[in-house]
C-alpha cells in the first residue's frame, strides 16, 4: 500500500502476518528499520524537503499501531547533522549496492 507524492515522499501501509492487518501509515521518501532489543522495531522515515535537506521522522508501536513518537528533526547535508546511525545504513532493495565509505 503506498499513496505518491510529487517530490518523492509517499504513505507507506505496515503489515502485520499472522494475522494479517495493517498496523499503521508512516509517510517518507525513505524507510529505516531500526533494530529492536524487544518487541516491534521502531521506523526512522526520511522526509524529502529539496535537494539537501529533509526531515527525519520516528514512529513506535502505542496502542497496538505504528504512530509517529518524536518531533520532525531536520537535516540538511551540509550542516552534516544526521544521526550517527545513518552512516551505517544498508540498503535492502538493490543487493549490489555498496555504501561508499565517509571520510
Amino acid at each position: 500500500m503506498s499513496r505518491a507524492g510529487a517530490t518523492g515522499n509517499c504513505s507507506w501501509g505496515i503489515f502485520t502476518t499472522k494475522p494479517n492487518r495493517l498496523v499503521g501509515i508512516v509517510d517518507g521518501e525513505d524507510i529505516y528499520v531500526l533494530k529492536s532489543k524487544a518487541g516491534r522495531s521502531e521506523i526512522e522515515t526520511y522526509i524529502h524537503n529539496s535537494a539537501s535537506d529533509g526531515y527525519l521522522r520516528r514512529y513506535g508501536i502505542r496502542e497496538g499501531r505504528y504512530r509517529q513518537i518524536s518531533r520532525d528533526h531536520f537535516v540538511r547535508a551540509y550542516l552534516k547533522n544526521l544521526p550517527t546511525w545513518f552512516d551505517k545504513v544498508h540498503l535492502t532493495c538493490d543487493p549490489e549496492y555498496r555504501p561508499a565509505k565517509r571520510k
